[in-house]
Parts: C-alpha cells; structure tokens; sequence
C-alpha cells in the first residue's frame, strides 16, 4: 500500500501549504475589496472572535464560581452530617469495649473509628479473616498463632481469641460483612460461626455491610436472626450500628445522652 504521509516532511509540508493558501485567499481578497475593505473586513472578523472569547471566558468564571459554591455546600454539608452523627451516638457506648471483625477485603468506612469514639467505646482492636480462593487467613489483633489453615478456621480462631482470658474481652463485636462476589466466602461457616461461639461467651454480635457488594450477606445474617445495620458508609446505618453496639433495638425518637452541638 502507497504510503500517504511521511512523517514530520509530510506534516510541515503540510503547515507550508496551510499558510500558502491563507497568503493567497489575502492577497485574493486584497484583490476583490481593496486595502481598506480588507481590513474593515478584518476588523469585523477579530471583533466577532473577541467578543466570543470574552463570553467563553465570562462563562468559565461563572461555571467556577458555581464550583466553588458546590464544594463549599458540600463541605457544610459533610460537617453538618459529623455533627448529627456525633450528637445521635455521644454517650450510647460509654464504658463499651469494642473489637471490630472485616470478613473479607471489605473497606472499612473512615468515620467508623471516630465514631465509635465519640460514642464512648474503647475500639480493642480491628480483625480482618482473609477470604480467599488462594490464601486463607487471618490478620488480627491479637495476633492467631499458629496460623489457621482457612478461614473458618480463622474464625474459630479469632473468637477463641476475642475471649481468650489473657487479653481485654470486648463486650460486642462489630461483624463487617465482605462482597458477596468472593467465591470463598461462606458466610455460614465463617461470619455466623465466629458470632455463634461469641454469643456463647456472652459477648453480643453486631452485623453491618461495607458496601452494596455485601448486601447479600447481610441479609444472610438477618435470616439467622445477628442483629445488624445497613451499609455503614450511610450515616443512619452507622448510628444504628452503633445503637445495636449498645443492645437498643431501634433509633430513639428523642435526644441521646448528649446534647445537640
């Protein structure tokens, strides 16, 4: 196949020629009009541009200030949504001792740490029972030795551990559930399992979803009667965690121990 570009000859050639003709459509129209009406011409034409230019630039400054206002909305409204957060929770936990379990690679939301704080609970620690096709385990605090061979093992594991007599017990569990997407998970023989030997102990079992990917599994653990909340990155959810933390079976209708900021 001919070739049809030689690389930057054909793209200079190419800029040479985009020149040549506006030379020529000038000098034609230099031709036709004259040297005045040529450049009244020009004038008109450079107006017309300015005159776009100065509406384009009007408009980004408008669509930058409508930018600015949003982010500042936002911002007011994320610190208005912490402080009802923190006035619904303030006191729901005091004297709590907290130990958080993520099964899976579920995040954990970034308000859940300060929140069970400003709640009054003393956070233990937070235990992540790895899922997976390939390499089941768990990371926890404290740490499972030796190392469980899966992760319903792990499980096993970790409760015995959260109850082991030698380390601070928690007095709830708050149970993250993972994406419903991990072909290992078997919340039967991992999740219910850990929160069944907890129970036992005494020590009451929370669950809550880390994303809509955990849906699934969160309704698993209402079929088997774990009191658990929605989607923790939701505010309400997060309060009703909280509320379940501390053996209230529902919202209150009026203020907590706290007051209002």
């Amino acid at each position: 196949m001919k070739r049809t570009d030689d690389g930057p000859r054909y793209q200079m050639v190419t800029v040479v020629a985009v020149f040549l003709a506006l030379g020529l459509g000038m000098a034609a129209g230099g031709a036709m009009l004259g040297e005045e009406g040529l450049i009244r011409r020009y004038d008109v034409l450079i107006t017309a541009l300015e005159a776009d230019f100065a509406r384009v630039r009007e408009e980004g400054r408008r669509q930058r200030q409508r930018v600015q206002s949003l982010t500042g909305e936002l911002a007011a409204a994320r610190a208005a949504r912490g402080d009802l957060v923190r006035w619904a929770v303030n006191g729901r936990l005091a004297g709590q001792r907290i130990a958080v379990v993520v099964v899976g690679e579920a995040g954990l939301p970034e308000d859940l740490d300060s929140t069970l704080r400003d709640a009054g609970a003393e956070v233990l620690s937070v235990n992540r029972i790895i899922v997976s096709a390939t390499s089941d385990g768990v990371r926890a605090s404290p740490t499972l030795s030796p190392e469980p061979a899966n992760s319903a093992a792990a499980a096993l594991a970790l409760a015995s551990a959260l109850v082991n007599p030698g380390h601070p017990t928690p007095t709830a569990v708050l149970l993250i559930a993972g994406p419903a997407a991990e072909p290992a998970h078997d919340p039967e023989a991992v999740d219910l399992a850990l929160a069944r030997v907890l129970a036992r102990a005494g020590i009451r079992v929370v669950g809550a979803g880390a994303g809509p990917a955990s849906v699934a599994h969160v309704a698993q653990y209402r079929r088997a009667a774990l009191p658990s909340a929605g989607e923790l990155e939701d505010p309400i959810e997060l309060v009703r965690a909280v509320y379940l933390l501390a053996g209230l079976s529902r919202l209150p209708d009026g203020p907590g121990p706290g007051h209002m900021p």
